[in-house]
């Protein structure tokens, strides 16, 4: 199911580091010692089976699928960690690795089905214009009942994509907040393109899982991707900081647009903290950017007519 890919040194330090010091029994915490959580878990065990050439990476991934399983609530949710009060933004990660390893896929559903019944909350603006963007489109918050932001609805059309629902009329809706939400320089703030008329700065983090999430729901190429394509492609030579450089490469090469010197801004990423502490995120996303594409890991195929069509 994953292909092998060449490999070098820091992959393999990386991925020596994730399975063996970095790791809880089952999953990974936000940092050594601290009890298990699924974004970390996810994207530690996405990132092993990108980079993966053998069985134990798949095993390893199972068994945090199985982990993960285990933390669903009654009501299909996923919190954060497994505190039972902890918000539920985490849930598409969960169905990003079912979807992945190929489990679960009846705790995937009922948590696709939770993910729909909760999405953010639209308000009218009337003749306030503080924010620039249009508050009646609705995608994914961070805590219930608020409004939707570009990230968690980023994670909502991973998932939406991975389970097959691209023609869902809330995946449609979360592709045009997306593309209403990109800024007008290129790129994506966390949620916001101007506040009293002033326009925001982009981030290469949203900018990245924002072009991942087009690619994987096929959004049509239009200006704001080829904007947001030519703001990271940009920004992203000066950037070594692994979420911002890992969710960056993931979304420009899911958009068929992935640099030519990629491998050595990884390489150089994992360098600048080889001898730091690290995390599972920082782990798991610079392998998932050096490996396979997230939008292929989960059912997908990178685009490459976007760029194509961007450049036409």
């Amino acid at each position: 199911m994953f292909e092998p890919i060449n490999r070098n040194n820091w992959i393999e330090q990386a991925r020596a580091r994730l399975r063996s010091t970095d790791r809880s029994p089952a999953g990974w915490g936000y940092h050594r010692g601290a009890k298990i959580a699924v974004e970390p878990t996810v994207l530690a065990a996405l990132g092993l089976l990108a980079t993966a050439n053998d069985e134990l990476d798949r095993l390893i991934a199972v068994e945090s699928a199985d982990r993960i399983a285990s933390m669903q609530r009654d009501d299909g949710s996923i919190g954060v960690d497994d505190d039972p009060t902890s918000p539920e933004w985490a849930g598409p990660f969960a169905v990003l690795l079912w979807t992945a390893t190929q489990s679960h896929s009846h705790e995937a559903e009922n948590a696709l089905k939770r993910l729909l019944d909760r999405r953010g909350e639209p308000f009218d603006q009337g003749n306030d214009r503080t924010v620039g963007h249009n508050s009646k489109l609705v995608g994914w918050p961070w805590i219930e009942r608020t409004h939707s932001w570009v990230e968690p609805t980023a994670h909502a059309l991973l998932a939406l994509a991975a389970r097959k629902r691209l023609d869902h009329k809330y995946t449609r809706e979360g592709v045009l907040l997306l593309i209403d939400r990109a800024l007008p320089s290129g790129g994506w703030n966390y949620g916001n393109t101007t506040v009293y008329g002033r326009p925001l700065r982009p981030q290469p983090e949203p900018s990245g899982l924002a072009l991942a999430a087009l690619a994987a729901c096929r959004a049509s190429s239009n200006a704001a991707i080829g904007a947001g394509i030519a703001y990271l492609n940009q920004s992203l030579a000066d950037i070594r900081t692994p979420r911002s450089l890992g969710w960056g490469l993931i979304g420009l090469t899911a958009c068929g647009a992935r640099p030519e010197g990629a491998d050595e801004m990884l390489a150089e990423a994992y360098d600048r903290i080889a001898d730091q502490p690290t995390t599972a995120v920082d782990l798991g996303l610079l392998l998932l950017a050096a490996g396979t594409p997230i939008v292929r890991l989960v059912g997908g195929d990178p685009q490459p007519e976007i760029r194509q069509n961007v450049q036409n």
